[in-house]
């Protein structure tokens, strides 16, 4: 790719951030049509706000630098399908992805914690407990546990996490699950609203390809800006032509299981959606890649009508199936929550009023550390 395609493909997606919306909110949206009479007395009357607000997780980047790290997850780096390396349980994953250093209370390293020391039960139940609690702190320095049979007073575990940076978006789909079950059960409508609202986010993030691989923007294959090429312009111009009724939604038994299934079926992708487009660009000239269009007054460059129809019709299908794949597992979810939760009642559950309030403008905080 010359200087120019570069240019105008980083332009590209700094002028259009935000086109990924539409397809966020279309999956809260349509989710709602899924549910049982029973849940839709609810839901349907919080329809709008479900749908408005499906992009606030995107938001928060504007003002958490812990938020990133929860909408993706490199799959590449952990090995092959089916990832057995991963045990999916977060703590255990994370603990087996950092690395363990002693620590003067000065903050002199000293030397690597030994395995005799990091595999013991004594170091899981440290880690577990202790350590976790300042998980969200810049520089991650435990105090140590009586134990150890070390001097407390002098030393502590300095901790580097190699795990956070590629992502933590199956957990926290996980982690947004049981905070929308316990929501069901208090009958907290401004729980329901904004847990199962990030869990439609979330679950729409875990069927995009892109957000399981660690070339998520096409930067490794010279294929920069594929990604809002894929997840935003093509749904929006031919999300209209796609089957939105997905059926009814299913109770789920096993949640972590239905997530992970999602995550590997989307990375199944991955290569193809990369080809494709490849294999798209070699049948146009370098001047029918690119044109302008108009947007909100303004004058874009973006791909050109004519690649982004060959390259929808490439890919057979696969958008409007990850699609509708987003929009029967979250409508599945909401409903495995409230049946988890013990299907209450939630007709009189008064609807969730919102407060108009101007966005946040600033830069967004793409960091890629932490989660809760």
């Amino acid at each position: 790719m010359n200087t120019v395609k570069v240019l105008t493909c980083l332009f590209f997606i700094a002028s259009t951030q935000e086109w990924g919306f539409f397809g966020h909110r279309k999956i809260n949206e349509l989710a709602v049509y899924t549910l049982p009479v029973e849940m839709k007395v609810f839901f349907s009357p919080n329809q709008a706000y479900f749908s408005r607000h499906a992009i606030d997780a995107d938001k928060r980047r504007y003002a958490s630098s812990f938020e990133a790290p929860r909408h993706y997850i490199d799959l590449d780096q952990y090995g092959n399908v089916p990832f057995d390396t991963l045990s999916r349980d977060f703590r255990t994953d994370l603990r087996n992805h950092c690395l363990f250093f002693l620590s003067t209370r000065e903050g002199e390293t000293i030397e690597v914690l030994p395995d005799s020391i990091c595999k013991s039960l004594e170091f899981k139940n440290w880690f577990d407990t202790l350590a976790m609690d300042f998980y969200y702190e810049e520089q991650w320095l435990v105090p140590l546990d009586l134990s150890f049979r070390l001097d407390t007073s002098k030393y502590r575990i300095q901790v580097l996490d190699e795990f956070t940076e590629h992502g933590v978006l199956p957990y926290n789909i996980l982690r947004v699950y049981r905070k929308l079950v316990q929501a069901f059960k208090d009958l907290d409508a401004t729980g329901i609203c904004r847990y199962g609202s990030d869990l439609g986010h979330y679950i729409g993030d875990a069927t995009v390809p892109l957000h399981t691989s660690s070339n998520y923007n096409g930067q490794k294959t010279d294929q920069y800006g594929i990604h809002a090429f894929w997840e935003s312009r093509l749904p929006e111009q031919f999300a209209k032509n796609y089957d939105e009724w997905v059926g009814a939604a299913v109770y789920v038994d096993d949640i972590q299981t239905h997530i992970w299934n999602i995550l590997v079926e989307s990375h199944l992708l991955v290569d193809e959606l990369l080809t494709t487009e490849q294999q798209v660009r070699l049948q146009l000239d370098d001047e029918l890649e690119y044109g302008v269009e108009e947007r909100n007054g303004r004058l874009i460059s973006t791909q050109s009508d004519t690649l982004t129809v060959l390259y929808h019709e490439a890919l057979n299908g696969m958008i409007e199936e990850r699609y509708r794949s987003a929009i029967h597992s979250l409508g599945s979810l909401w409903y495995s929550a409230w049946v988890d939760a013990g299907m209450p009642n939630l007709e009189n559950v008064k609807p969730a009023f919102e407060v108009n309030s101007a966005d946040k403008k600033g830069r967004i905080i793409t960091r890629r550390r932490h989660f809760e």
